[in-house]
């Protein structure tokens, strides 16, 4: 065995060796995370066949990295796999290849040139972003999306044809591409992010001389200056945020053929004081008009069928709201301070959708919970139709504090149907509300009642200092996790408050073994901005004996952790291997 190299049924752990051509034995099927990560000495790497994944980090910083041929066989490079390899000139990708992952070859300063894969269907986030070298880029015909700044900072890119294909360019995909001056954009793109060409010669030459700057069937900015923008006719939707902020935007013009008017559209656009939408115009997406305080008046035509969030959301000058249809209508989509509007021109009534209920709703939660003198009428009314539909007000109490406090300072939830709640709350990983919940239940009690839940919660800290066992119904409150067929768990996650843990050896009567991926790092996808908080800062993770088994990027991001755990144990080794400072229980 060639001990430069820590192999493991097929995985290629960590590379220890000299550096210069490195060849990887043919037994390796996979590249794991942070296997030559920052080897700096490295020249040149052969990959044999049998490899069919490039993990996170793999090669990141490997900055004398000059060549690598990715065989055929390979279908996922990972996130900034070569990210940093700023002396990388050749490259070539397989036609195995379906994606290329997020910022696999962001910052590789010395590619000039990139032929994306027959095969791949999507460029992802950053994948190219800052390759200052980068001149010319080959995009096949399949490719369906390209993803956020994928290319963001490319400086010698001069021109980009992008196939038929593609449907999706992301925000910031071309953004600081200061060389780019020729881009074909095809008709069948429906979506562009925010500031796509931002930056570019190409966008700016078009808002010099029209005033407005077009993608395909988009229109995706307009010049700073411009006070009335008249849309040209063909136009279908705008990219997002093509006209945010805009303040010198007094007038628009929008035609019969436009269909979306896309998220942030116009948002900041404090100088609009006239918009007509027109009838053709299906969905009005998120924040489309944030914050347009110039806004007196808008009229919704019956041919919209769905409104987003926080749409009209900011527009304070807004009086007059006029819905000929009935859309679908997201949360928050009106000024709250008035969406008595809502709530007085149609009160609760049958009229309202559920979605235009739980809107009016959570507007008044938010008035109701600054302490504001509301209409006696307009209070009463909401307040009757909360209670009255308590139970399906509850999933929308539980994802938002204001609403919930006026149920419960209304006494509108039952001491019995707080069990229930009180899980689901923990279950979502809402510290807030569970906390909300936890002190309204104690209210409720009485004096021995409460004397028992305080011995109660006594008896299982006892149990979890002897034992490390945990109940199912406190374990809920701070992990997510699950059990396979053998009964023995893994823990997904960690949403507790917490930033010294002790992870359970048990739940109920199922052993803890294993820790799962992500599990506490804060760089995790879907986290609450609290949970990310608390990961962040975490400084001890107390390991037990029954973890035999710790998934990729478990703790990535916990830069204060220390370990802790038996001595001898697998925490042990798992710790010693990827540099975490390890201490003895």
């Amino acid at each position: 065995m060639d001990h430069k190299f820590v192999i493991k049924k097929g995985m290629l752990l960590k590379y220890t060796g000299p550096g210069g051509h490195v060849a990887i034995p043919e037994e390796v099927t996979k590249i794991e995370l942070q296997a030559f990560r920052d080897c700096t000495s490295l020249t040149g790497v052969t990959i044999p066949a049998g490899v069919t994944e490039i993990g996170w980090f793999a090669f990141e910083g490997c900055t004398n990295l000059t060549s690598v041929s990715i065989p055929e066989g390979v279908t996922e490079i990972g996130w900034s796999a070569f990210s940093g390899c700023t002396g990388l000139t050749g490259l070539t990708l397989p036609d195995s290849m379906t994606e290329i992952g997020t910022a696999a070859f962001s910052g590789c300063t010395g590619l000039t040139s990139v032929a994306i894969p027959a095969g791949v269907k999507e460029i992802g986030m950053s994948a190219f972003s800052n390759c200052t070298g980068l001149t010319s880029v080959s995009i096949p015909e399949g490719v369906t999306k390209i993803g956020n700044q994928a290319f963001w900072g490319c400086t010698g890119l001069t021109s980009v044809s992008i196939p038929e294909s593609v449907t999706e360019i992301g925000a910031i995909a071309f953004e600081g591409c200061t060389g780019l001056t020729n881009v074909t954009v095809p008709e069948r793109v429906v979506e562009i992010g925010r500031s796509a060409f931002a930056q570019t010669p190409w966008q700016e030459r078009q808002k010099e001389e029209h005033g407005i700057a077009y993608a395909g069937r988009l229109a995706v900015a307009c010049q700073e200056s411009l006070t009335h923008a008249e849309i040209r006719d063909g136009t279908e939707r705008f990219g997002d945020g093509a006209f945010a902020d805009c303040t010198n935007l007094l007038r628009v013009t929008i035609p019969d053929s436009v269909t979306e008017i896309s998220w942030s559209a116009f948002e900041g656009c404090t100088g609009l004081t006239s918009v007509t939408i027109p009838a053709g115009v299906t969905s009005v997406c998120g924040k489309a008009f944030f914050g347009c305080t110039g806004l007196t008046s808008i009229t919704i035509p019956a041919s919209v069928t769905k409104i987003g969030w926080s749409a009209f959301e900011d527009c304070t000058g807004l009086t007059s709201i006029t819905i000929l249809g009935r859309p679908d209508i997201c949360e928050g989509i009106f000024p709250h301070h008035d969406i008595s509007i809502v709530a007085e021109q149609f009160r609760m009534g049958d009229y309202l959708t559920t979605a235009e209920k739980q809107a009016a709703a959570r507007g008044f939660s938010l008035r109701y919970g600054s302490g504001e003198e509301l209409p006696e009428a307009y209070r009463a009314d909401c307040l009757k139709y909360i209670k009255g539909h308590k139970k399906k007000f509850y999933p929308l109490a539980l994802q938002f504090p204001a609403l919930l406090h006026v149920m419960l300072e209304e006494n509108m939830v039952p001491k019995g149907e707080l069990p229930d709640l009180i899980e689901q709350a923990a279950a979502v990983g809402s510290a807030e509300i569970t906390a909300m919940l936890l002190e309204y239940q104690e209210k409720q009690l009485k004096p021995g009642e409460r004397q028992k839940l305080e011995e109660k919660k006594m008896r299982q800290k006892m149990d979890f200092m002897l034992t490390g066992t945990l109940p199912v119904g406190e374990a809920k409150k701070n992990w997510r996790y699950e059990k396979d067929e053998e009964g023995d768990l893994t823990i997904l996650g960690y949403k507790g408050k917490e930033t010294e843990v002790d992870v359970p050896s048990a739940i109920g009567k199922d052993p803890v073994t294993a820790i799962g991926k992500h599990a506490f790092s804060p760089k995790a996808l879907r986290l609450t901005d609290a949970v990310r908080a608390v990961r962040a800062a975490i400084t001890s993770v107390t390991l037990p004996d029954s973890v035999t088994r710790i998934g990729e990027c478990a703790f990535l991001g916990c830069e204060y952790l220390t370990i802790h755990a038996t001595a001898g144990s697998y925490a042990e080794t798992y710790a010693k291997e990827n540099n975490i400072p390890f201490e003895t229980e």
